[in-house]
């Protein structure tokens, strides 16, 4: 498996961690990191993760994935990576976590926007149930494109959302 020590900006320069208020940072993770982003994919969606952590599984797609933390605490993780959208070169963010005693404190919002610097069309998937992060998709400007029923293994339908919005 080839993950890059660190997650080259789309201009080929190592992106640098980006502070907010002096609380928040977000940065490249680095391979090291990857159990940090596993356990924080585990508390955010169930120990199925421990084994099939979305990083891990990302081989071959050039995945980027960030890490938000909060006065040094990880609190967060986003994996993105290449994946078209209607036939477009976009962003997939494929996994996005806050830890619960987090959430609300911005790390969020960060870690989207480090994506939407990358300067491509974004997309996602998210649970229809999830009104939280909905909302916060809406905020920073995504819009729902279509409705993927049955999507999840449980059978809640998903909600694609991207960026740029149309019409």
């Amino acid at each position: 498996m080839t993950i890059p020590l660190s997650v080259p900006s789309r201009a080929g320069h190592i992106a640098q961690p980006v502070a907010l208020d002096g609380r928040v940072c977000v940065r490249p993770a680095v391979w090291r990191d990857r159990g940090v982003v596993r356990r924080i994919e585990c508390a955010c969606f169930g120990r199925a993760r421990l084994l099939f952590g979305l990083w891990s599984r990302t081989d071959g797609r050039d995945a980027m994935v960030w890490l938000g933390e909060m006065d040094g605490t990880p609190a967060g993780y986003l994996v993105a990576y290449k994946k078209d959208l209607d036939g477009r070169p976009a962003l997939y963010v494929g996994g996005v976590g806050v830890l619960k005693p987090f959430r609300k404190s911005g790390i969020g919002t960060c870690l989207m926007n480090a994506v939407f610097a990358e300067q491509y069309p974004v997309w996602l998937h998210v649970r229809a149930s999830n009104m939280a992060a909905i909302a916060l998709y809406r905020k920073l400007g995504m819009c729902e494109r279509r409705r993927a029923t049955g999507f999840y293994t449980n059978g809640e339908d998903a909600l694609v959302m991207a960026t740029p919005c149309e019409g």
